[in-house]
């Protein structure tokens, strides 16, 4: 789990931790703040190992905009992540820029029927 350093989506990233019951710290990123440089983001995603599934907690508008970008959506939304929303993306590729595709989207109002 990597997580905006900002308190709400520490405290989020913590929720969800001790709901996976994973023993894995959540790692705080800069790159995820509001302001955050996406092509930073993506870089340091890209040092990951290419196997790894990654679960982000960060900010709207910004994690909007990733995602368009990795589908190509560069310029207009075409997809909107809603405010405690949830979306699986599987980025393929890095270089020359990330690639991927959105494979679910899940509305809070979604999340909340299922729970």
């Amino acid at each position: 789990i990597i997580s905006c350093p900002l308190n709400r989506c520490r405290e989020t990233a913590a929720i969800v931790a001790k709901a996976l019951k994973t023993r894995e710290k959540v790692e705080l990123w800069d790159e995820l703040k509001p302001e955050g440089s996406k092509q930073e983001f993506f870089k340091r995603l890209s040092a990951l190992k290419p196997e790894s599934t990654v679960l982000c907690v960060g900010h709207e508008p910004y994690l909007t905009h990733v995602i368009n970008d990795v589908m190509g959506h560069q310029g207009s939304a075409n997809v909107v992540l809603k405010k405690s929303g949830l979306a699986r993306v599987s980025i393929r590729a890095f270089n020359p820029k990330a690639e991927g595709e959105l494979r679910w989207l899940l509305t809070p109002r979604l999340l909340k029927r299922m729970s």
